[in-house]
């Protein structure tokens, strides 16, 4: 008697789905990784944009800071008024944006060794699913 072995086995079909499945998940997992990096890259490229934003409004508009450590806040919303950045839309919130309690906060110190004026700003966006801890620039 000949046997018929056209085809495959029932075990052979459920190696190549178990390998399929497991391969699905890297590729999720992977795909999920690589998206949460993108999302954080854009908050970061919003808190440098809103710094920008904030040093050419103190040279544009002429708004003075004292160096004895006052803060001067600058709104988000401020900045976008003025046309000095464009609408930060939140890349986890589709169709919001991160204005609403976002802000600038510029302070200056003198520096004795050369004479020159530093700035400090404090830069904090806040979004629905995102706020930064306050990040600094110095210029």
């Amino acid at each position: 008697m000949k046997l018929n072995n056209k085809g495959f086995s029932l075990i052979e079909i459920l190696a190549v789905v178990a390998i399929m499945g497991i391969m699905s998940g890297l590729a999720v997992a992977a795909y999920t990784g690589y998206q949460d990096k993108v999302q954080h890259d854009s908050y970061k490229a919003m808190e440098s944009a809103a710094h920008a934003a904030a040093q050419n409004y103190i040279q544009q508009y002429g708004i003075v800071v004292p160096s004895n450590g006052t803060k001067r806040t600058i709104t988000v919303p401020t900045l976008v008024n003025s046309g000095l950045l464009s609408k930060l839309e939140d890349p986890k919130a589709k169709g919001a944006t991160c204005h609403d309690g976002s802000y600038v906060n510029v302070s200056k110190q003198a520096s004795d060794k050369d004479k020159l004026e530093v700035y400090t700003y404090e830069v904090v966006i806040k979004c629905k699913y995102y706020t930064s801890s306050g990040v600094v620039f110095k210029s």
